[in-house]
């Protein structure tokens, strides 16, 4: 009874005084805990990231990693570090960030730098680049406006393949962990390995899910339909866990940064 009073009086009220600056400063405040609650953290060592990797490389044999939208490497160094006799494939379409990448791996055979980038469909787009801050590229400009409105941007050239078709013509017929960090364009990216999904033909997914999913309208429900469809098991990544869950509306915060899908046949989801 009382919790349902006070429930009734703050739906009534609070809204009445929306205007108050203590209001607006607890709303902020609860906004600002939510998402830091909700793992906003892109720090690959401290989000969960590394603990899922080390636990993958304890539990199951990788052989091929594909690091896409591998900007400078900082997900392909860890990578190479956890994974010591793995070939790793790192796809990164532009090229200030390509040019990086592929100084940084020269000496290190078993990563190979592919200068495109994996999609739906082999396409030519151009992205939108911040030169101070390479991380952000994206081929949806009017996110990198919204989102970063006063930093300069540059217009780069790049090129798209469809994600199965490229993996095939490099010569791989099975993944067991796939990377894919596009600013928005994850949900295409698995549509292009949409056969390979089907097939089980990979085994371990890493995604991102904010933003900038907004512009490209696919939202984490469509995610989870693609995923879940072809046996795979999906879950959030925090620093001590993933939480394996069915997909929830309520999920749908752009938050991020990332969201781990295992295939059932891995057995992975009772040990992550």
């Amino acid at each position: 009874m009382i919790k349902a009073y006070i429930l009734k009086t703050l739906r009534r009220e609070l809204p009445r005084h929306r205007r108050n600056p203590i209001i607006r400063f607890a709303r902020r405040a609860a906004q600002v805990t939510y998402r830091l609650i909700e793992n906003d953290n892109y720090n690959i060592r401290e989000n969960g990231e590394e603990r899922v990797l080390v636990l993958v490389a304890k539990h199951l044999e990788v052989a091929t990693v594909f690091d896409v939208g591998a900007n400078v490497g900082e997900y392909a160094a860890v990578a190479t570090e956890l994974f010591p006799l793995a070939a790793i494939h790192a796809f990164e379409p532009v090229e200030p960030a390509y040019a990086i990448l592929s100084r940084r791996f020269a000496g290190t055979p078993r990563v190979q730098p592919h200068h495109f980038g994996l999609s739906d469909k082999d396409a030519s787009v151009n992205f939108s680049v911040r030169p101070d801050d390479l991380t952000n590229s994206t081929s949806h400009p009017e996110a990198s406006r919204l989102l970063n409105p006063h930093r300069a941007r540059i217009t780069v050239a790049c090129t798209l393949r469809r994600s199965g078709d490229a993996a095939e013509e490099i010569g791989v017929s099975t993944i067991d962990l796939l990377k894919i960090d596009t600013e928005g364009n994850d949900w295409f990216v698995l549509d292009g390995f949409s056969d390979w999904l089907k097939a089980g033909r990979i085994k371990v997914i890493q995604f991102e899910y904010g933003m900038t999913c907004i512009f490209t309208k696919k939202l984490l429900a469509d995610h989870y339909g693609i995923l879940r469809d072809s046996g795979y098991v999906v879950g959030k990544i925090y620093p001590t866990y993933v939480d394996f869950r069915p997909y929830d509306p309520f999920d749908e915060d752009f938050i991020g940064p990332n969201y781990l899908a295992v295939h059932e046949s891995t057995g992975l989801q009772s040990v992550l």
